[in-house]
């Protein structure tokens, strides 16, 4: 994930459509992604990496096999479904560490909850969603102590929502049967973490 999202040549799909129906999967490709890091020094925007972050989630979600064996509507419609949920969770959890005031992009460019530092930054109207990020999910992922795997299980179980109203019926079982194992395996990662800090 990072290294596609990290990565120069790491394509910014134009549609959703467009990114599903080349039948292309970059995580199938890591090692060319890996060898084109961003150079430092290498300037972006809050709209360049929310459209990188987007397309890394619709390269990430092609690489589960139950996603293939969704309808292209289907795939459409669950995308669109979670993509913010998971955008804003991928911006906090990647931010370093050592920030719980600022969102901080792999080429550092940040987002501050203070509006007045971002002022000079960039004037889109995307900074209140950057303060809502941090308030709401950088600073409470911070207090849990979030690892990867518990986020790639949240991310996931996130994705995988069966609730997503416009989904067939039969896309709706798949998601569900999916979510259910994910679930599954959270809930089997946190009861061994908190056993073996409990012993």
């Amino acid at each position: 994930y990072q290294v596609l999202l990290s990565s120069t040549v790491m394509p910014i799909h134009t549609s959703l459509r467009e990114a599903l129906i080349g039948g292309y999967k970059a995580f199938n490709d890591v090692e060319k992604y890996a060898a084109t890091p961003m150079p430092v020094g290498y300037s972006t925007n809050f709209s360049y990496w929310r459209a990188k972050i987007l397309s890394v989630i619709v390269e990430w979600a092609k690489s589960f096999e139950v996603f293939s064996r969704l309808a292209l509507d289907d795939q459409m419609r669950l995308i669109v479904h979670s993509s913010f949920s998971n955008l804003v969770l991928a911006e906090a959890f990647n931010t370093p560490e050592k920030y719980t005031d600022r969102i901080v992009f792999p080429d550092g460019l940040s987002g501050f909850r203070s509006p007045s530092a971002n002022a000079l930054k960039e004037r889109s109207g995307l900074i209140p969603t950057v303060v809502a990020v941090i308030n709401n999910i950088l600073v409470p992922i911070r207090r849990m102590k979030m690892t990867k795997i518990e986020y790639l299980l949240l991310q996931a179980v996130l994705f995988y929502d069966p609730e997503c109203l416009s989904l067939s019926e039969g896309a709706q079982q798949l998601i569900a049967a999916k979510r259910r194992r994910l679930l599954d395996s959270l809930r089997s990662h946190l009861d061994k973490k908190f056993k073996d800090q409990s012993e």
